[in-house]
């Protein structure tokens, strides 16, 4: 049984397009920072384990408004604080423009302390970075005797993603994480695909994605969709 139960970047995100929203920008050669009070609403969905199509009662709305910019938090110097609002409530997350056009995102995956986690749009150098490794001396009846997590974060390519009858170029991003838990008589290792679509031309996510995955025992898992719908870049 899993110990840990991540709280992803690419894990979150429908407020209709108005007169408000802003135009796309679909320059490819062009990083942005988006400046406080700039906001992005996502349409943000299940997929089911058979056709990997829309769940439709678990159709959801999601608004991702950047709050605080250069921001110095955790070591990093150029943060955004952004508070995402849905039906669940109001969750904050931070997220660093790194100097190099890298961006990194804070997250707590179960009881560990927060780490930054680069993505390398620009560096394009796979990342892996050690959640937690445990041994647990005293294991009790079904506990593991060693657990461990980490991360791996990679640049896959560059893509053209049609958003409000346009095409914007996006830069195709991979996160797998891994839990690995040591029994006394078996080894159980659970994997979580993760997909991010960045524009750099808006400066935040046009799309992420879990896809339909199977569990550790064996059993496929819904898998999850966010697609940007309307943005305002302040």
């Amino acid at each position: 049984m899993l110990k840990y139960v991540p709280i992803l970047l690419l894990a979150v995100v429908l407020i209709s397009c108005g007169d408000d929203s802003d135009p796309v920008n679909t320059q490819t050669d062009t990083f942005i920072q988006p400046k406080e009070g700039s906001f992005f609403n996502y349409d943000e969905y299940n997929i089911d384990t058979i056709k990997s199509e829309r769940i439709p009662t678990s159709t959801d709305t999601s608004t991702e408004t950047f709050v605080k910019t250069g921001m110095t938090y955790m070591g990093k110097t150029n943060v955004s604080m952004i508070v995402t609002s849905n039906k669940y409530g109001l969750d904050t997350s931070y997220f660093n423009y790194e100097s190099n056009n890298d961006v990194s995102y804070n997250a707590t995956f179960g009881d560990e302390p927060a780490k930054w986690y680069t993505v390398p749009l620009f560096s394009k150098t796979t990342t892996t970075k050690v959640v937690w490794d445990t041994t647990n001396p005293n294991p009790q009846q079904g506990e593991a005797t060693h657990s461990s997590g980490n991360v791996t974060i990679s640049y896959i390519g560059n893509e053209a993603m049609i958003y409000k009858g346009q095409s914007v170029n996006v830069l195709k991003i991979k996160q797998i994480i891994t839990f690995i838990y040591v029994y006394p008589n078996e080894t159980e290792t659970y994997t979580i695909n993760a997909f991010a679509y960045y524009a750099p031309s808006l400066g935040y996510f046009l799309k992420r994605e879990i896809p339909v995955m199977t569990n550790e025992n064996g059993e496929k898992e819904d898998g999850n969709v966010s697609n940007l719908v309307n943005h305002h870049l302040q």
